[in-house]
């Protein structure tokens, strides 16, 4: 299962960003966007993540966001564009002509909300 260790490393990305922050930030909100080529199941990508979570203290109580990016692709001879007519088709559905992917195959961490906690002072 590769989404668990994608999940690690999204949770990486989050954690570090957290300790440029400060000493006691935490990880609020991370909001990926998957492309649908990327084979990336999102259902075990959000279990992997919130198994995870637990491990890494400063995104213990970090929402995750997905957005999924569709499939879209691009005739290599300019007759069409759009969404395959068939699951993974990477030919134009009008000439049978090889299809340039235009959109689907991104995997990256779109954002990252970090809670700054400000410990409390009290003066004497």
């Amino acid at each position: 299962m590769h989404e668990a260790g994608i999940a690690s490393s999204v949770l990486e990305i989050a954690s570090g960003l957290a300790v440029e922050r400060g000493p006691d930030a935490t990880v609020a909100v991370v909001r990926v966007r998957i492309g649908e080529f990327t084979g990336v199941a999102c259902e075990a990508f959000e279990f992997a993540f919130e198994s995870l979570r637990d491990d890494n203290s400063r995104c213990a109580a970090a929402r995750l966001e997905i957005e999924r990016i569709p499939l879209r692709g691009e005739c290599s001879l300019g007759c069409w564009s759009g969404a395959p007519t068939e699951p993974f088709d990477l030919r134009c559905p009008a000439c049978g002509a090889a299809v340039a992917i235009l959109s689907g195959r991104e995997l990256e961490v779109a954002s990252v909300d970090v809670n700054l906690n400000h410990a409390e002072s009290s003066c004497c």
